[in-house]
């Protein structure tokens, strides 16, 4: 175990079952670690590491006894081992999930085709990257991406270099790292990275009323202003809306500072928010406006009401 504050090595516990060219990731605090080849050839077998206690414990084995494959955490909290060399040395295209809830293994989207000695990292757009490795015996550069959401496997750029048995894994900043390797029978000291950013969550949809009473009428060409209400409920909080990212019919909102109230009688502070009249891009035959913006907290938030146009 290497300590980063004291630049110390220490011994940890044994691991319960030798094993060399395994694949490890970590989830939950947690380090987990599948297959390898053993005494008798690819192991199924898979344990788990808890720093807390300093022990090593078995977890239920892979369907597929698998070496030279790469593992990583997906945004659902599973684990998922990819790839890998087989008995006869053939690479493998399954890919397999481990719940740590459940203790148990369930098959999920194979690669579209078998790959070994690869790297593997989740990105922080919830994806999970198989990078570069073995396929047709050939050493590839391309990079593929899971989407544990739906069970599915797409093309990713890929990287410059074409590698295998080489080390992947994600910094804090999203960005995933594919290191050293091997090309051919060449060994590499070259590294990659390649950035990911967060998915935007969809929008919240708030429930906002435009004026007084339904269709409520709108003078385009009037001097005044017009009011509208953004209501808050018990998951969205409409005093936290950041007014510099707020837009109505595609206009900002005045400088008229409205505190917050209950405009609708639930025992929730609302916020009123008013927009020039003649700023307001809502074209003939416009019966509905909808208001978009962000939370303080980075939260996209959109929401419509009916309207009527008097000119």
């Amino acid at each position: 175990v290497y300590d980063p504050g004291t630049n110390v090595w220490t011994s940890a516990a044994n691991m319960v079952t030798e094993r060399y060219l395994p694949a490890a990731t970590v989830a939950g605090g947690k380090i987990y670690v599948t297959g390898g080849w053993g005494a008798a050839g690819p192991l199924p077998d898979a344990e788990v590491y808890d720093p807390a206690p300093g022990q090593w414990t078995a977890i239920a084995s892979m369907h597929q006894g698998r070496y030279f494959h790469a593992m990583a955490t997906g945004p659902d909290g599973r684990v998922y081992a990819i790839g890998g060399d087989n008995a006869q040395m053939a690479a493998l295209a399954s890919v397999e999930a481990y719940d740590p809830a459940t203790n148990q293994w369930a098959d999920v989207a194979s690669l579209p085709a078998p790959r070994a000695e690869l790297g593997a990292a989740a990105g922080a757009d919830g994806l999970i990257y198989a990078i570069g490795g073995v396929t047709s015996s050939t050493t590839t550069p391309t990079v593929l991406a899971y989407d544990v959401h739906t069970n599915a496997w797409t093309s990713a750029p890929s990287m410059n270099q074409a590698r295998h048995a080489h080390a992947a894994a994600a910094g804090t900043d999203g960005t995933i790292y594919a290191v050293d390797g091997q090309y051919s029978i060449y060994e590499l000291t070259s590294a990659e990275a390649f950035g990911t950013a967060p998915k935007e969550a969809p929008p919240i949809t708030v429930t906002i009323k435009v004026k007084s009473g339904d269709n409520a009428p709108i003078n385009r060409s009037a001097q005044g202003n017009v009011p509208v209400m953004v209501f808050s409920t018990g998951t969205f909080d409409a005093t936290r809306i950041d007014r510099s990212t707020v837009r109505f019919a595609g206009a900002a909102p005045l400088a008229i500072g409205d505190a917050p109230a209950d405009l609708n009688g639930d025992g929730r502070p609302d916020m009123m928010l008013h927009f020039s009249a003649q700023a307001l891009s809502l074209p003939d035959g416009t019966t509905q406006a909808c208001i978009s913006g962000k939370t303080t907290d980075g939260k996209s938030f959109q929401g419509c009401d009916s309207v009527r146009l008097v000119k």
